[in-house]
Order: C-alpha cells, then structure tokens, then sequence
C-alpha cells in the first residue's frame, strides 16, 4: 500500500507518514460516511413525519445512531494515535493507555447539530412546495432522500471525529514527541493553501496549533471542514531543525476577512519557497481599520506587530513587504537589528544597484519636474517629491520591494502577480520589470540557499 500511496502523491513517504494505517483509516471513513449518512436521513425522514402530521416545522437532531458513529471513529483515531506512537518508536510503558483513559469531549455532536440546521431550511425550502398531505411513507421518504446536504455533513463530521480522537492520544503524550509534521493528501483536491505546507515541520504544539487547531482541519483551507490534511508526529530522536517553517512565525488576526485571505495567500506563497530561523521571534499579523488606503501598512519593530490597511489595493504584497522588513530585523544578521547593510545581503545589494529601476530613481533625483498623466489623460508636469525618493531608495525599503518581488515571481502565485502589475503602475518606478529584476531574484536564490532556508 506504501508503494501506491507514494505513486499519488508523487514522491517517497516520511517514517511519520509511513506510520499511518492508511487502509484501516479509508475504510472506516468510508464506512462511517455510509452510516452516519443513513443516519441523517433517518432522522430526516422522521422529522418530515412529524411535520407532515402535526404541521409543525421540521427540527433535526443529534440521534444515538448518528453519536454511535462519531463514538466509534473517536476510538480509532485515539487508537490509531497510540499505535502510530509506538510505530515511531516512542515508548509508552507507564504511559496511562488511551482505552483507560476515556474520550474526551471535543462536541462533535455540536458541530454536527450546527451543520443540520442548515439542512433543516433545505427541508423546508425544498417540500413546502410539495403537497405531501396523504402521501405515503414510501413517497415522503423518496422527497427525502432527493434532498442534498447530508453526505456533506457526513464527510465533514467523521474526519472532525476521527481527528479529535488523534489530538486526545497526541496531546497526552505530548511531552515524549520530538516535534511535528504537516501531510497532505496531494491528489488533485489538494488546494494551493495545504500543498505548499506538506512536510512542514513545527518543534511545539503551540508552532502546530498556528496551522492546524487541535490538530485540524486547516480553517484555511478552501475544503473547508472536509480539509484532509493532519499533523503526525516525527519519529523518536528527531533532531530538531534549527529552521522553522514560515506559517509559523505569523500570528493572523482571528476575522476572515478579505485582507485576511489575502495575508494567507501571501504566507503560503513564501512558505512553498523558504523556512525561517528558529531563532526569529514570531510577529503578529494585524488588519488595520484605521489605516488609510494610501498608507497600506508598516511593520513596527518593538511590538513585532505586521499592520496591514483593511482598505489596502495590494494586501497580500503589501504583507510581503512588510514581512522583508521583519525578516531584515529579526532573521538576518543581529536579531533586533535591520541588516539590508550586512554581508550577508552582498550579493543582492551588488545586483539591485545595477538595475534600471533603481538608476532611474537615482537620476530621478537631479531632476525638478517630470511629465505625468492626470485620472482623465491629460499630460502635466508635476514636481519631483525627493523626499519620497530618498525614501524608496533607502536600503531597507529596497530589500523590501525585493523580497515581496521575489516571492511573487518565484512562487507564481497568481495574486502577487496581480498585485505587482498593480504597484508598477506609480509616478515612480517602485517595482522592477521582470527582465530588470531577474537579476536580484538570482541573488536572493544564492542568499536563500546560503543561508540553509531554501526548501
């Protein structure tokens, strides 16, 4: 079975992912899907009756045959934990086993009740239309059976089952794990938010819980609740890296908005390109209401703080360039020290200096007026602000178009795409044009590389 797996997903298996019984797991999926399926539509068919008969509106409930099904993947995954454990060579003796110490409650059967609301306006939205007054039983249970939602729910809850069952086994034994991976499934519905996390490795639990909460699923994941991917621990004696991966350094803020959407593209971008030090200390990420649009976002070196405009055009370049700022404070050279002016950055400083972008603003500076075009195509000419000239070409603030520069052609992650087109479009050349930059990208590979943070 190893063999076929590694055949899918087009490379070898880790010892973690090798440890994992993947035909037990799929069948009891499958199975489970089956049952608990049958279980919605047997309480849905109840509900119908009732509604049918009294008049009343159909309410949907947890049944006992549903909590049967959730129960018994919850055992598996706490089973599976402990034996994937032991198959990583972690020793357990002394350890409390999993079936004495009992499931935990993690209300799967409140997640499960939130989601068959939804079904139960489904419900109504699909046979009040009906005159089902007389029908048979057979006949209300085929209107029943044609209404869709309840193998969705189903997927969604026993993977939510089966992976609480891991975190019970896992968090218990905590203490003996050497650190943390990331694995997804990597067919073709793996989405562009997990594949590029796919052996990530994480040291603590609060590193993992960044990613995947309690283990998962993913909350950014464009699946959703039917996010496949899960954390396995590494074997016994992991040595642990002394890099770390990028999603880790960066807490986001808890809303899902847009900008927030954005941020995540941007980290996953970065983080399918290069880790970071573990010694850099993780930054928060903040969607800024009282920003204005025209100031996009800074990064403020005493409270390691990202503050992105919620109002920004380009949040997700608008991240990266921040983030090339933290990474200039507290990944390269001294920590707690800018360092676009250490060794280190040599050879990107030597190829930035000899790009037309950046001659073009030095030149830039002899100059008093330049021609511009107004919103409505008229062609003016307006002063030269030499102040924001000299602001642009400060080192730091060129590191940081930079980086965010090379995330975006090197990732290809059409967004930053999208959003580059977007920031070449100023009165002064900010970003470079693609052959101009080749360049500096070739120099931020080497330092990458030397620095032991390409992946």
């Amino acid at each position: 079975m190893t063999v076929a797996v590694e055949l899918l997903v087009g490379r070898e298996l880790t010892e973690s992912e090798r440890a994992i019984d993947v035909v037990r797991l799929d069948r009891a999926l499958a199975a489970a899907k089956d049952d608990l399926n049958a279980a919605i539509h047997d309480e849905m068919l109840r509900a119908v009756l009732v509604w049918v008969a009294t008049g009343s509106p159909p309410r949907l409930g947890v049944s006992q045959a549903m909590r049967d099904v959730l129960d018994r993947l919850h055992d598996l995954g706490r089973e599976e934990g402990w034996l994937e454990l032991e198959r990583l060579g972690y020793d357990l003796t002394g350890r409390r086993h999993y079936v004495e110490e009992g499931p935990s409650d993690r209300d799967v059967p409140g997640y499960l009740t939130r989601n068959l609301r939804g079904v139960e306006v489904r419900i109504e939205d699909e046979l009040v239309r009906a005159d089902l007054a007389g029908a048979s039983q057979q006949a209300v249970a085929r209107a029943v059976m044609e209404i869709p939602g309840a193998r969705d729910i189903a997927s969604r809850a026993i993977s939510t089952a089966l992976i609480n069952g891991f975190a019970q086994t896992f968090e218990q034994n905590a203490d003996l794990v050497s650190g943390w991976a990331y694995t997804a499934v990597l067919d073709a519905g793996t989405c562009e938010v997990c594949r590029p996390l796919d052996g990530t490795v994480y040291d603590t639990l609060d590193e993992l819980f960044r990613v995947l909460p309690n283990f998962g699923p993913n909350p950014r994941c464009y699946g959703g609740g039917r996010c496949r991917c899960r954390a396995v621990p590494l074997p016994a004696g992991h040595a642990q890296d002394q890099r770390r991966p990028y999603s880790a350094q960066f807490e986001l803020p808890a809303d899902y908005s847009y900008t927030r959407g954005e941020v995540q593209d941007a980290i996953a971008a970065a983080g399918s390109l290069h880790d970071l030090p573990t010694g850099a200390a993780a930054a928060k990420v903040i969607v800024d209401h009282a920003l204005p649009a025209d100031n996009p976002g800074f990064y403020d070196a005493q409270t390691l703080e990202i503050h992105i405009a919620a109002a920004a055009d380009t949040p997700a370049m608008t991240f990266l360039h921040e983030a090339g700022h933290y990474i200039s404070h507290q990944a390269l050279g001294q920590p707690g020290e800018l360092s676009a002016l250490t060794e280190e950055l040599e050879p990107w400083r030597q190829a930035v200096g000899e790009t037309e972008s950046i001659r073009l603003l030095l030149a830039l500076l002899d100059l008093d007026e330049i021609p511009a075009v107004t919103g409505s195509g008229e062609r003016v000419r307006v002063p030269v602000d030499h102040d924001f000239l000299l602001y642009l070409l400060h080192p730091e603030e060129v590191w940081a178009r930079s980086y965010a520069q090379w995330v975006a052609t090197r990732s290809g992650n059409q967004t930053l795409l999208r959003q580059l087109h977007l920031d070449r479009r100023g009165l002064y050349p900010m970003q470079w044009e693609d052959d101009d930059f080749e360049p500096v990208a070739r120099a931020i590979d080497r330092i990458m590389e030397q620095l032991g943070w390409t992946i």
